[in-house]
């Protein structure tokens, strides 16, 4: 370990040599986007009239002119929480694993020198022009001493275990921003480095992008890239989320607010650095000195997640299946990179009414999105990788098969921003159109009336048949009738099926027959017997109707009769002897 250590302190020394290669001027790069254009870098926390500061920033508001793609809020750190503890608790040093020493980042509570007892810090992140401008500041409990400052910005979700050590490692593009306040604030000199282990790099882990320990990089209007500045005047400003300094008063004393900004987009470019980082959380730290293996003092630690995704979905349109007991909707939407870096391993999640999320594999195409950019454009697919790039979008399309009619039901898409940190979103929720399915039925009923003799009496016989029909293209089931006789109780008749197929299939009619002996004629007639037939027959779920409201009821018209002697026509038996016949042989009966 201390071989690595010397080798480490070795290589510092080379590259301090030729610091002069590596230092990055502010005033350079003229043409990036300007850390000043969406923020007030001035020193304190007062909102101007057409920009963003810490008052708004942190209230939540702010956004002025550009989009704010993430903050912190206020993150406090009484004391005597977390400070560093270790001497593995060192910037050119790994959380843990490789490139660590000391077992790693320590933290404990306890306390530390007043000038480096970080009070509260908070960051935002702009987007100007597709740069990424990130401003951060933090408030000291006390102004005596010069103040050694970093903010390290991880791509992976880091955080703190309850036995001391730190949850996360270092990913390479990990940017740390020294920011080091001497002579009372007066002059602020910024040193941007990277994490990237490998020959060349500082200590064998950091390399630096821009800035160096003896060139101010003082906040002006014309600043383009980085700079940092302090309160040089006290007791002017009482923050509305609450300070307290080491003289007891609740306005910051000179030097105790500490702000830098850094355009890291174009910070990564002047350095031939093409990357688009993905940070997910932030660190503001006290050191004890400029040099990049300094001991670590206090610290806090939040979620900043500067990447980004959207997802919209619309349900247009939906068909019966073939069963027709479900209903086929058919569904797409964008998902938008709306980050600064890419996103992998894309995963969506059909969230239908009342079924909990759960992945579906397979279920998804993907396609070049429509000119509006909200649905795919189906004669364009897409092999989809899982992988977005910044400000770009892809759009799927899937299928949903419910019984609900409507179906309202939204889509989260979960993606990787880094090797342990995730983004996700969930869309509105949308809702499929109702579906309308009329159901008709209709009965037909043919009859015939016959006299059945017996060995002492003649009765009246009326014999019915016919069918029930689906007249809707929904099948229908629990399909039943009842013939409903004048001046007698209904009768339940025995259909050939209770269930009907959509109209124009097979199986779309059942049949009926049944008979009865009619009690009496129909009023003022002496050979007319009158009945109807009614029908009923209930819906599929799928038409969007509950208990009652499926079901489906007709009737033939109550007028519909069979007569036994029709007018002008001689009465027969259905042996073909006519009734003066019959009633002869009858007569001749009783007299033997």
């Amino acid at each position: 370990m201390a071989i690595n250590r010397l080798l480490r302190i070795a290589a510092a020394g080379v590259l301090a040599a030729a610091g002069s290669l590596l230092t990055l001027a502010p005033a350079q790069a003229a043409h990036s986007a300007n850390i000043n254009t969406p923020f007030e870098l001035d020193g304190n926390i007062a909102t101007g009239a057409a920009k963003d500061d810490w008052a708004t920033v942190n209230t939540g508001g702010g956004g002025a002119t550009h989009t704010i793609v993430a903050r912190t809020g206020v993150l406090s750190d009484p004391a005597p929480q977390t400070i560093f503890a270790g001497g593995g608790s060192k910037d050119d040093l790994n959380l843990s694993g490789a490139f660590s020493s000391a077992g790693g980042w320590k933290h404990k509570s306890g306390s530390v020198p007043d000038k480096d007892n970080i009070v509260n810090a908070y960051a935002v992140a702009y987007n100007v022009g597709g740069d990424l401008i990130i401003n951060a500041a933090a408030e000291r409990f006390d102004n005596s001493g010069d103040a050694h400052m970093g903010y390290w910005f991880f791509k992976s979700n880091i955080s703190l275990n309850a036995n001391g050590t730190f949850n996360g490692v270092h990913s390479v593009g990990d940017i740390l921003v020294l920011a080091n306040f001497e002579g009372g604030g007066t002059t602020v000199t910024i040193q941007i480095l990277k994490w990237d282990p490998g020959p060349g790099a500082i200590n064998g882990t950091l390399r630096l992008l821009a800035g160096n320990t003896s060139t101010p990089a003082t906040c002006a209007t014309n600043t383009t890239v980085y700079c940092g500045i302090t309160n040089l005047q006290g007791g002017v400003e009482t923050p509305s989320w609450g300070y307290r300094s080491k003289d007891n008063t609740t306005s910051y004393p000179v030097a105790t607010f500490l702000e830098v900004g850094v355009n890291i987009t174009e910070v990564l470019r002047i350095a031939g650095d093409t990357s688009a980082p993905c940070f997910t959380s932030f660190m503001a730290e006290t050191r004890s000195s400029s040099s990049v293996d300094a001991v670590l003092k206090d610290f806090v630690l939040g979620n900043f997640n500067v990447c980004g995704v959207q997802i919209s979905k619309s349900c247009p349109t939906g068909q019966a299946n073939a069963a027709f007991d479900r209903i086929i909707y058919e569904f797409g939407g964008a998902i938008t990179n709306t980050g600064f870096g890419a996103l992998t391993n894309v995963t969506l999640f059909d969230t239908p009414q009342p079924a909990t999320p759960a992945p579906v594999v397979g279920g998804f195409t993907y396609y070049q999105c429509n000119t509006a950019g909200d649905y795919p454009n189906k004669g364009m697919p897409l092999t989809f990788a899982g992988s977005i790039a910044p400000n770009s979008s892809v759009c799927y399309l899937s299928t949903l098969t419910t019984t609900n009619n409507p179906s309202t039901n939204f889509i989260k898409v979960v993606a990787n921003t880094g090797p342990t940190s995730t983004v996700d979103a969930t869309s509105p929720v949308a809702n499929c159109p109702r579906l309308e399915f009329p159901a008709f039925i209709k009965a037909t009923k043919d009859c015939t009336v016959s006299l059945v003799p017996t060995a002492s009496y003649l009765y009246v016989k009326v014999d019915i048949w016919g069918s029930v029909c689906n007249d809707a293209l929904v099948p229908l089931s629990s399909a039943s009738a009842i013939d409903k006789v004048l001046g007698m109780s209904n009768a339940t008749l025995t259909l050939s099926s209770t269930n009907l197929a959509p109209k124009g299939q097979a199986g779309d009619c059942a049949t009926y027959a049944a008979s009865y002996t009619p009690i009496a004629p129909d009023a003022g007639t002496a050979t007319q017997f009158s009945d109807a037939v009614s029908a009923t027959a209930v819906k599929p779920p799928i038409t969007g109707c509950t208990g009652a409201a499926c079901t489906v009821g007709t009737a033939v018209d109550a007028g519909a009769s069979c007569n036994l002697c029709p007018p002008g026509v001689e009465c027969k038996t259905p042996s073909g002897a006519t009734l003066n016949t019959l009633m002869k042989q009858l007569e001749q009966q009783k007299k033997k």
